[in-house]
């Protein structure tokens, strides 16, 4: 199947490999439906150290393959992550901030992997294309009954197009006049999360939470009744190596304890919020909250708080992304 690839693509794979320490198969799967949706594909663990990069149609491998390749070496990378800091207390309300929090940061990771796919040619009109006649094809046009999840399912999903399909986010298009409201809210979104250039994990981390933010204040604005993601959502922590060694955890975190939004009340679960951006940043679960061992804890040095909790975080420094 790799003789179907680009040479730049094929060389990308062959890079991702060597750094994951992993053999990528490909697999091509039948969608039949028009268009294409970049998070149709999708890779998998198939065994030990064996991966699969599952590719909807065998006519845009070359874009899919390369999609999935950049998301994979961000995580040979270890950049900047997100995901559901604890259960919530309500019926599907886990699932659905987690699947909003979680677009959210695909959205930016995104932003970094558009000039790549350029320069491997990959991202190019027809694929441009097909994603817009694909979100034409799925997504319901705008009604004066639409509840609010809706819209904020619509405008997000208009927000990723935006950002694969440069061409068509002007206002005198077809993507405008279909979804004028839903267009007119991802412009803004994308205006609030959108940095030129996020070259670090510093800036990947802020530009996170500046999206995080920005989809909380637009859904709290409709009335939907979901918790902020600032708080239910952690994205990785982002230090320096001073920072790390030389502090205490007591100067960059506060530990929160979330019970009234968990739903298993039998789990304790501690949050990290960074005293800087208040951002959720890590959790730790049933540990001894007595005052003398809260009290040891905020005395560790942040690296040896992580060690001691295996908390992953990234360092705060210059190399590209």
């Amino acid at each position: 199947m790799t003789t179907d690839l680009y040479p730049n693509v094929a060389a990308l794979l062959t890079e991702v490999e060597t750094l994951l320490k992993a053999k990528l198969l490909i697999k091509i799967n039948d969608d039949h439906k028009d268009g294409l949706d970049p998070e149709a594909s999708f890779t998998k663990p198939i065994s030990a150290n064996t991966y699969e990069i599952n590719v909807p149609k065998k006519e845009f491998i070359n874009f899919c393959v390369a999609h999935e390749l950049l998301h994979l070496k961000q995580h040979g990378l270890n950049v900047v992550s997100s995901g559901l800091a604890f259960p919530l207390n309500q019926d599907n309300l886990s699932q659905v901030v987690s699947e909003v929090g979680d677009f959210t940061t695909t959205c930016v990771l995104h932003q970094i992997i558009i000039p790549d796919l350029k320069d491997l040619d990959v991202l190019t009109y027809e694929v441009q294309q097909a994603i817009l006649t694909r979100v034409l094809d799925v997504i319901p046009q705008e009604k004066p009954t639409d509840s609010a999840f809706l819209k904020l399912s619509r405008t997000l999903q208009i927000l990723d197009t935006f950002i694969f399909c440069e061409g068509f986010k002007t206002r005198n298009t077809t993507l405008h006049h279909t979804y004028p409201l839903a267009f007119d809210a991802a412009e803004k979104l994308l205006k609030a999360m959108h940095k030129n250039t996020i070259d670090t994990n510093r800036k990947l981390r802020g530009t996170i939470i500046k999206g995080l933010n920005a989809v909380t204040e637009f859904y709290q604005n409709m009335g939907i009744q979901l918790p902020a993601l600032n708080q239910t959502m952690t994205v990785s922590p982002v230090l320096s190596e001073r920072q790390l060694n030389h502090q205490h955890l007591s100067q960059l975190f506060e530990l929160w304890n979330p019970s009234e939004l968990i739903s298993q009340q039998n789990t304790t679960y501690l949050v990290g919020i960074d005293k800087t951006d208040q951002q959720s940043s890590f959790v730790i679960q049933n540990i001894d909250m007595s005052p003398e061992n809260m009290k040891v804890l905020y005395q560790l040095s942040p690296k040896d708080f992580f060690t001691k909790f295996n908390i992953n975080y990234c360092l705060r420094d210059n190399s590209t992304l």
